[in-house]
Formats: C-alpha cells, structure tokens, sequence
C-alpha cells in the first residue's frame, strides 16, 4: 500500500466514522450521541452517563487510530497485524448495538432489538458518508445500491425507535454487479429494453437529474426539465 494510498483510506475512515468520533471527543458527547442516534431513526427515553457513552465509543475509534498510526506494514508479521486491526474494527462496529443496549444497565435487551439497532447504526454510517461525497446517494439510488425501507416502531431499555422509512445499502446487489454490471446496469435503468423513444428520454432524464449535480461544479449543466415533470423511467409506458 503506497503512502498516498493509506493517507486516502485514512480520510475516508475518518469520514466514516466522524459521528462516532464527533461523539468521544465533542465536548457535548450525549448531545453528539441524541443526534447520531436521531439520525438513525431512535430517540432517547432515558439518561445514561456520558463517561459510559465515552468509553464505549472510544473502543471503536481508538482501534481506527491505531491502525492509522502505520498503516504501511514493513513485513509479513506487520502485514498480519493490519489485517488483524481491521477484523478488530469490524467485530467492534457490529458489537456497538450491543454495548449501546445495555448501558442503562436494565434487563437485556432482545436480540431482534439490539440486531435492529446495530443494523440502523451501520447503514446510516454507510449513508453518511455516501452523502458526504458529493452525495452519492441519488446515484446509489437510481441504480438499486442504496434504497429505503419501512421499519417498525421498538423500544429498548433507554432507546425507542419510531416507524418509518430508513434508506438502506443493498449489500445483495454486489455478487449480480460484479458477475454481469452491464447487464445489471442496462436491467435497473432500461427495464423495457428501450422499445420505445419515451423510454429512452426518459432513462437519460433520470440519469441526468442524478448526474448533474454532481457534474456542475466541472463545469457541466446539463438541460432537463423541473422535476416534477421528470417521468420515471421504470414506470414508462
């Protein structure tokens, strides 16, 4: 791994995860956590302790900063500790549901709970940081990698979440990209195979209403009409 490599890989986990750092560092860690939380569809009932709060996400920034402090390994061994490093963050990001559920030290949580919370917690992580990059999330969208779901009202010791509509990473749809991405591309965007002139105007306006403003600021704007008047091209006569 080059060194502008890991500086790369570098900021981006440290977008990733700003939340949670926001969150260890931030000099109002409960208000940094009701906003985090809020954004992934809970809201607080009860109080906790802020050292609590700290400690826990502590656990998984700190293995980020340990990792970041060299991540060129010089050896094999070294090459092994980095892998390690990054299994350690992985475990410790799919345990944060727990820890988080059992801070008010009530009964214990369910499983479905604390498996909802830490399915939450991840894809709005995810979320945010499609949103970060010149919001990539329209674009993740239109092409089925991201998409939204209906999520049922749960309470959990401290923490209850409110039904409504989550915007999910469709982690399913990689294996069909990377077998056959233009297949899958032409599937997701000309479901009628473009039989009709309609159809294919109305891919390009989608596409271009997505792509747009992410090509504006290099000097691209292209011409589309309001989007109200944008007709979807999956539901194209």
């Amino acid at each position: 791994m080059s060194m502008n490599l890991a500086v790369l890989v570098g900021e981006e986990l440290h977008r990733l995860l700003r939340p949670l750092t926001n969150i260890a560092y931030g000099r109002e860690p409960l208000v940094e956590l009701r906003r985090l939380l809020r954004g992934c569809g809970w809201t607080v009932i009860a109080e906790v302790q802020a050292q609590a709060v700290i400690d826990v996400i502590d656990d998984v920034v700190g293995t980020v900063e340990t990792f970041l402090e060299d991540p060129i390994p010089d050896d094999f061994q070294e090459a092994i500790d980095r892998l390690q490093q990054i299994t350690d963050l992985i475990e410790n990001l799919r345990g944060l549901g727990q820890t988080l559920a059992e801070l008010d030290n009530g009964p214990p949580p369910t499983a479905d709970a604390v498996a909802a919370l830490t399915e939450d917690l991840l894809h709005h992580l995810a979320v945010s940081w499609l949103q970060s990059k010149a919001d990539l999330v329209a674009a993740t969208e239109l092409i089925g990698l991201t998409s939204q779901v209906e999520v049922p009202e749960m309470t959990m010791g401290w923490l209850k979440r409110l039904p409504g509509r989550q915007r999910r990473v469709q982690l399913s749809v990689f294996p069909t990209i990377l077998q056959d991405p233009g297949g899958y591309l032409l599937g997701r965007l000309a479901p009628h195979g473009w039989s009709e002139p309609e159809q294919v105007q109305a891919t390009m306006v989608a596409v271009l209403v997505v792509l747009g403003p992410l090509l504006a600021p290099r000097g691209y704007q292209p011409h589309v009409m309001p989007r109200a008047a944008q007709p979807d091209p999956r539901q194209a006569a």
